[in-house]
Order: C-alpha cells, then structure tokens, then sequence
C-alpha cells in the first residue's frame, strides 16, 4: 500500500504574480506597474465569486504591492490609467477599485 505523501504548501496566487516582479522590472517600471496592477491585480478584482481562500489573499497580495512600489509610482501609474481612459468601462470601475485598495487616503 502506497504511503500518503505530504503534501507541498499551495503557493498563493498572488505570491507566484509578485514573484515576477523582479524580473518584469527588468522592463522598466511602466512594465511592471502595468504586469502587476494593471493585469493581475485588476483580473484579481474582476472575479465576480472569488473563492473564500483566494479572497482571503487579497490584502496580502496589496501589502506585497505596497512593499514593491512607491506611493508615488502608484499614483502616477493610476493617474496615467485615468487619463487615458482606456479599456471597458469594467476595467476602469476596477482600475478606481485598486485605487482605493493601494492609496486609500488618497482623494479617489
């Protein structure tokens, strides 16, 4: 009889995306803000029934946000985002979403 092998701590979702971060920043900046925030923060957001574990992980995966960018580079990239007004109107309901979640003191 096959024993049970332990199994590996599921590496969180958000842990894999911001892993990336570096290397995404090899890019520059613009790149980055758009990989993390711009597309997976936003398609984080966009689930319309985030599982209970996973929802659970979003403050988490903000602080790590919050550890790899400035205020500064946030706001000047969702600034940018606003400008220029691209995409659905959805994606920029999100885009303000992740606003108030990274710079929540901030006029949104």
């Amino acid at each position: 009889m096959a024993q049970d092998q332990p199994s590996t701590p599921r590496l969180k979702f958000w842990q894999e995306q911001c892993a990336a971060i570096d290397y995404v920043r090899h890019f520059g900046l613009a790149t980055a803000l758009d990989y993390i925030v711009g597309e997976k923060l936003v398609n984080f957001l966009d689930y319309s029934e985030l599982p209970p574990d996973h929802a659970a992980d979003l403050p988490s995966f903000v602080a790590e946000i919050l550890r790899q960018f400035t205020s500064r580079e946030l706001r000047d990239y969702l600034d940018r985002q606003k400008r220029q007004r691209r995409g659905t109107h959805r994606r920029r309901a999100l885009l303000r979403q992740a606003r108030q979640l990274l710079l929540p003191f901030e006029d949104n």
